[in-house]
């Protein structure tokens, strides 16, 4: 079993995983269709777990599936691991799905 890859679903609607590339992990996130606020909530989320986006490529197909594809670098330097991709998960989750808001996500995780 490869441990350099990472995969964790969000209700089983968006797909996150994560692969070593370069200083940094290639982190992609795909949503069966696409919503309004998408790359705001993901760096947030990002923003809020310590890690830097050096580049951001956003696809969306015809049929409205989006793929985006972040090359992040932890500040801190610490390992994009199966538990580092577990909580942005979880977090990813909270902002899709259970209504929480960008501001109120950030207002909560900052305190």
């Amino acid at each position: 079993m490869n441990t350099s890859h990472k995969e964790n679903t969000v209700s089983e609607n968006i797909h996150i995983s994560s692969i070593p590339k370069g200083q940094g992990y290639q982190l992609t996130l795909t949503v069966p269709h696409n919503q309004i606020g998408i790359i705001c909530r993901v760096t947030s989320v990002l923003l809020l777990h310590g890690w830097d986006i050096i580049e951001a490529n956003a696809e969306t197909s015809k049929g409205g599936f989006v793929s985006d594809v972040f090359l992040v670098r932890s500040q801190s330097g610490v390992v994009m691991d199966s538990a580092s991709l577990e909580k942005i998960r979880i977090d990813l989750n909270q902002l899709f799905y259970n209504g929480i808001s960008v501001i109120e996500y950030l207002e909560r995780e900052a305190n």
